[in-house]
């Protein structure tokens, strides 16, 4: 089994990266990262842990052109 990590080269300029690309932390509001990997169907599911929670926070699935919330 592979591990899916935070792609270093799919994420806005706000994201920082840190701990083999598996820590997420934004600089500003509207940063954001995507997987490594994506998956079309099967079951699947992710971990995580917020370990700051502002009122500006969000997770979730979107498609590949991340227009569309899943």
């Amino acid at each position: 089994m592979s591990i899916i990590t935070w792609n270093p080269n799919d994420k806005s300029e706000g994201a920082t990266l840190s701990n083999n690309n598996l820590t997420f932390q934004n600089d500003v509001t509207d940063a954001w990262v995507r997987a490594t990997d994506g998956r079309l169907y099967g079951k699947w599911y992710w971990e995580i842990r917020i370990d700051q929670f502002t009122k500006h926070h969000a997770t979730g699935v979107i498609d590949r052109n991340g227009l569309n919330i899943l």
